[in-house]
């Protein structure tokens, strides 16, 4: 990652924001949920992703990042993959409920309710996998198993 922007140095928060969202921070962090990498390498993106958006504003350059359609939908489809290790569910949905858990605090501290008729756009996009988050958590992987013991 090379430290200054297209437009020169780089000086204020903002300014790095601009450059993380440049340098696609967050779908980098996403592509680590692969089934091609190790349990390890999930957690540690969990774990990232976790951390980001604590340390974010929920309408900050990050966060519309990380709740693109692009980046949600690689994040899902790693997430309820069945090849590789299933420890992506484990991780992934991890950071789907960090995330509908950073809007309702947001919400809750601003004392603004949730219209649930009309969600945020990520949340309708999510609404999309329920069906196959219900069928891999009622037909789950033998290997998913072990997650749970």
């Amino acid at each position: 990652i090379n430290l200054e922007s297209q437009g020169g140095s780089i000086d204020t928060a903002e300014d790095v924001a601009h450059w993380l969202v440049e340098e696609r921070l967050m779908p980098r962090i996403v592509e680590q949920f692969s089934p091609k990498q190790g349990p390890e390498q999930q957690e540690y993106a969990c774990h990232a992703l976790l951390d980001i958006m604590t340390a974010c504003s929920k309408d900050s350059l990050l966060m519309q990042q990380l709740q693109s359609d692009e980046v949600l939908k690689t994040l899902l489809e790693f997430t309820l993959s069945t090849e590789g290790h299933r420890s992506a569910l484990l991780h992934g949905t991890h950071v789907i409920i960090g995330m509908m858990n950073r809007l309702t605090d947001a919400e809750h501290e601003e004392d603004h309710p949730i219209d649930i008729n009309n969600p945020p756009h990520w949340i309708s996009f999510l609404l999309t996998y329920f069906p196959q988050y219900k069928h891999l958590l009622l037909n789950p992987p033998v290997s998913t198993l072990s997650l749970i013991h």
